[in-house]
């Protein structure tokens, strides 16, 4: 009869003693006499594989340092782009304020009208002070040539009384006689007086309306004039806060504390407001130009239609 060694209450010797062994520490499974060893063709591909390691690491490390020579090439590229850039936007900017042309806009026609409508006015007002002047003259001329004629008939008859008492009295009357003829001597010295006074005070009337009247349109003028210069001076203004402008950026673009991005963000701003600036200073310039050339040629006809303010 077979015993099988899954019966209960059944052992195996050996098997008993093998497990023992198996379950003893440092048991060497190979025996005492097995060395563990590493074929040549096991160090060649160890050496392969090591080269292989080194070289992909030197790969790294070179691709890295180009791609940082290209990135580098590259900002100094963009560098030069911005400064380029300010040059040419410097350059833009003096040409537009050193321009000398000249652009009639809506105000400044109405500026020019404003001044040619005083001038206009002050002509007016001259012609109307001629014609009153010329009225008060004739009628100064009337009222002396009556007053004259009425002492030259009291002359008359003075002389006439004088005679008959000459004839009568003339021992007695003569120095009464010689006193009348002062007296008419005096009385006919009265209307050029008269005249003069009269001629004298118009003439002073008229100087002073005149010079006043003339004020008035010298401001206009003046202030047109002003308009203009203003205007350039805004020109100029603008165009000095650009330049000041450009030089900081370009000393920015030196500085290493400025990142690459950073630098971009400040010529995007820089750009973003130039537009505006261009036009800014065109008109500016153009308009001063135009009010000062008005001013000029509006003077110059005001001292052909009234020269003799000009002489005052």
């Amino acid at each position: 009869k077979g015993i099988s060694a899954n019966d209960p209450g059944m052992t195996v010797g050996r098997n008993i003693q093998g497990s023992r062994n198996q379950a003893r520490p440092g048991n060497n499974l190979f025996g005492p006499q097995c060395r563990v060893t590493i074929s040549r063709e096991g160090r060649r591909l160890s050496r392969q594989q090591a080269a292989r390691t080194e070289q992909s690491a030197r790969s790294v490390k070179t691709d890295r340092m180009l791609r940082q020579q290209e990135e580098d090439a590259r900002n100094e590229n963009i560098t030069k782009g911005y400064r380029e850039e300010l040059r040419n936007i410097e350059k833009t900017i003096r040409s537009l304020n050193g321009s000398y042309d000249r652009e009639e806009t809506g105000e400044t026609i109405e500026e020019k009208q404003e001044v040619l409508r005083a001038m206009e006015s002050q002509k007016q007002l001259l012609a109307e002070e001629n014609q009153r002047r010329a009225r008060e003259a004739r009628q100064t001329a009337m009222e002396l040539a009556g007053y004259q004629e009425d002492i030259d008939e009291d002359n008359r008859d003075l002389l006439t009384l004088l005679k008959t008492i000459e004839n009568a009295e003339k021992s007695e009357e003569r120095q009464e006689n010689g006193g009348a003829k002062s007296d008419g001597g005096s009385g006919a010295a009265g209307p050029d007086n008269l005249a003069a006074g009269a001629v004298q005070n118009s003439t002073a009337q008229f100087t002073a309306a005149s010079v006043k009247r003339e004020l008035s349109v010298e401001e206009t003028l003046t202030g047109l004039s002003d308009e203009g210069h203003e205007r350039l001076g805004l020109a100029d203004a603008i165009t000095r806060n650009i330049l000041t402008e450009a030089e900081n950026i370009r000393a920015a673009l030196d500085e290493e504390r400025f990142t690459d991005d950073e630098k971009a963000k400040i010529m995007e701003q820089f750009r973003g407001g130039l537009s505006q600036n261009y036009r800014d200073v065109s008109d500016a310039r153009h308009q001063g130009l135009q009010n000062l050339q008005d001013a000029r040629d509006c003077r110059i006809k005001h001292m052909a239609d009234n020269p003799i303010s000009y002489m005052i």
